[in-house]
């Protein structure tokens, strides 16, 4: 416990003389950041989805997202990646679990309608949702009852 608040204490000494706010990493300070708390640069290897029917979600998910399975799957395990060769991996995890999973996607789409009708016609659904005036995504849910996100790309987001 010791070390693990010397270490937060070092990172907020490391954001602020960087000029930073803890809690919003910027990528220019990422490096600086990392240097300094002498840890190594991370990168998410993939995400780990938990679902109830592997095969379903394969079929889903490999179509979805233009992904092809790493290697064969195991009974109750695969990792897809990205077709064109770079990308996050989605690794598909057999659970027994009814309960919900606490974990989504955010799908960025250039035409966010027409994704949201592409994935309808794969097996995903429409979740009820209250959305914003101003909501720039649709929530859906995977043929195993994970819900994610459609968001239609903002070009803004992207500049810097």
């Amino acid at each position: 416990m010791e070390e693990s608040t010397d270490i937060t204490r070092q990172f907020r000494a490391t954001v602020k003389k960087i000029g930073g706010v803890p809690g919003r990493l910027y990528q220019n300070n990422a490096l600086l950041m990392a240097s300094a708390l002498d840890c190594p640069m991370l990168n998410i290897g993939s995400i780990v989805w938990g679902v109830r029917d592997l095969a379903r979600a394969i079929a889903f998910w490999t179509a979805a997202l233009d992904d092809l399975p790493r290697e064969e799957p195991d009974e109750d395990w695969v990792v897809l990646i990205p077709r064109a060769g770079s990308g996050v991996q989605l690794a598909l995890k057999l659970v027994t679990s009814e309960s919900a999973r606490r974990h989504h996607l955010d799908l960025y789409a250039d035409d966010g309608a027409a994704e949201v009708a592409r994935l309808l016609t794969l097996g995903a659904t429409r979740v009820k949702w209250r959305y914003g005036p101003d909501a720039d995504d649709v929530v859906l849910a995977d043929p195993d009852g994970n819900n994610f996100c459609v968001i239609q790309k903002n070009a803004k987001w992207f500049q810097r």
